[in-house]
């Protein structure tokens, strides 16, 4: 597990992943070379690495996938390396219980959630899929840090967001938000040496880009570093009437990495992550079951990343 101030700088930049060094640091009251220089080790060695991932929606008809795979006995990780070197799939955990594989996958335009759900459902070594569709974000990872940040700290960290609607988006912003996926941290100077434009467009280009949540920067990470090494999918089923209320409970509780409302028997689904089992038996007896409208509950642990904001935890390169 990572010291206290290497999990507040990790923590930092959950929030915020394009916070300067100095600005973490003023929050932190840390010299900012101190911050830097641990800062940029996480980054050098892998433990924490930064991509830029469209937002949950850009467009109406963008959608959010929710996918539980049942492999073949002896095809689960091959699955799920698979599945992780798929673009559009932005989190692959393998699971255990009722299924093997959960994918969360983000369809790009209404022709584009058909096909890539038969793309899962028909890969090699699935024997049964299911998906669902989120309808309604209460909280996501942007939003979420570990814990070793306090309120203040967290408050003074968060990117602002300017509601309105998003900026009609061009070539230059797509080739920006391509190179931002490798480097969610990669500067307006080394952007623009890439690519042709000025070091001024580039600069106006990202602050567009990340104050109105086209895309945000996601800190990738092996929880337990941070201190909580058990990952749980929550599957939830809320009385309809008091889905909404519930679903904003859930969403404040620290533990809760996202939370949203979906199709099918399960209309409310929760990823958590906690210290220990005692932890999760403790959300599940008190948080979840103090839930209004609550009327059944499942978990799904997971037992391995392989995919984490669009970042891969483990090599895929090579199946088998």
């Amino acid at each position: 597990m990572l010291d206290q101030l290497d999990r507040q700088i990790v923590c930092s930049l959950q929030l915020d992943g394009r916070a300067s060094w100095g600005r973490i640091a003023e929050v932190l009251e840390v010299p900012e070379r101190t911050v830097a220089r641990r800062g940029l080790r996480l980054l050098g060695d892998k433990t924490l690495r930064m991509h830029a991932v469209p937002s949950t929606s850009t467009s109406p008809e963008d959608a959010e996938l929710l996918v539980r795979l049942v492999c073949d006995h002896g095809t689960t990780l091959d699955v799920a390396k698979t599945l992780a070197r798929n673009p559009n799939a932005y989190y692959v955990g393998v699971t255990s219980g009722s299924s093997d594989v959960y994918v969360t996958v983000y369809a790009r335009g209404r022709g584009q959630t058909g096909a890539l759900a038969e793309r899962l459902i028909g890969a090699r070594g699935v024997r049964h899929a299911t998906a669902h569709t989120m309808l309604r974000l209460f909280t996501d990872a942007s939003q979420w840090q570990a814990g070793a940040l306090t309120d203040e700290q967290a408050t003074g960290l968060r990117r602002p967001l300017i509601v309105g609607p998003k900026p009609s988006l061009d070539a230059l912003d797509h080739e920006l938000m391509q190179l931002l996926g490798q480097d969610a941290r990669a500067s307006a100077a080394t952007l623009s040496a890439q690519l042709s434009a000025s070091h001024t467009t580039v600069r106006r280009r990202l602050q567009s880009l990340f104050d109105t949540q086209v895309i945000r920067a996601q800190a990738t990470i092996d929880l337990a570093l941070l201190g909580m090494p058990v990952e749980t999918v929550i599957w939830l089923d809320i009385h309809a009437s008091r889905l909404e209320d519930a679903g904003k409970q859930l969403a404040r509780e620290r533990a809760v990495r996202f939370a949203i409302a979906t199709t099918g028997p399960s209309n409310l689904v929760a990823m958590a992550a906690f210290a220990d089992l005692d932890a999760l038996y403790t959300f599940l007896t008190g948080t979840v079951g103090a839930l209004p409208g609550l009327l059944g509950s499942g978990v799904t642990p997971i037992l391995r990343v392989i995919k984490r904001g669009g970042g891969t935890l483990v090599p895929t390169s090579s199946v088998g």
